[in-house]
């Protein structure tokens, strides 16, 4: 009995130190010391078309078209989106002209919706400028958390 016990002691202690090795390592707070890099060059893609932004991101994650019923009934836009790491690009495109219409940066992970509470980081992302001449940014508000959950770009 006295030697099941030390065992189960020692198992005990070494579960624990493990978790407060790990504790000790993560950065705490999620989104602290975390560097936002760019997953997109959007100003490289602001002004193409659909099949330009597919020569330049590959094949959609989301590649669906809408269907025949659909287009019938009236629908005259849909969305293709790309995912990179914590973040995903989706453009709006017109479904004749195949012309984008807007493009939106937003956040695919817990990481990146921390990384969104501030809009220089939905810049980053985006490799984007709040002052550029070329394009709009409009970045949308979350509703029931601090933050954003991303920006709409248009080309001026």
């Amino acid at each position: 009995m006295g030697t099941n016990l030390k065992r189960i002691t020692v198992s005990l202690l070494l579960v624990v130190g493990v978790v407060v090795l790990i504790s000790a390592l993560s950065s705490g707070e999620p989104g602290k010391d975390v560097e936002t890099v760019a997953a997109f060059d959007v100003p490289m893609l602001v002004g193409k078309d659909l099949s330009g932004l597919v020569a330049e991101l590959g094949i959609p994650d989301n590649n669906s078209e809408p269907n025949m019923l659909q287009i019938e009934n009236g629908t005259k836009t849909w969305e293709k989106s790309w995912e990179r790491g914590d973040y995903f690009l989706m453009a709006t495109y017109d479904v004749k002209t195949r012309n984008v219409i807007d493009l939106f940066i937003g956040a695919e992970t817990d990481a990146g919706f921390v990384q969104f509470r501030d809009t220089k980081n939905i810049l980053k992302v985006g490799g984007l400028s709040s002052s550029a001449t070329g394009y709009s940014v409009e970045f949308v508000k979350a509703r029931n958390t601090p933050g954003y959950t991303g920006a709409v770009i248009k080309e001026r």
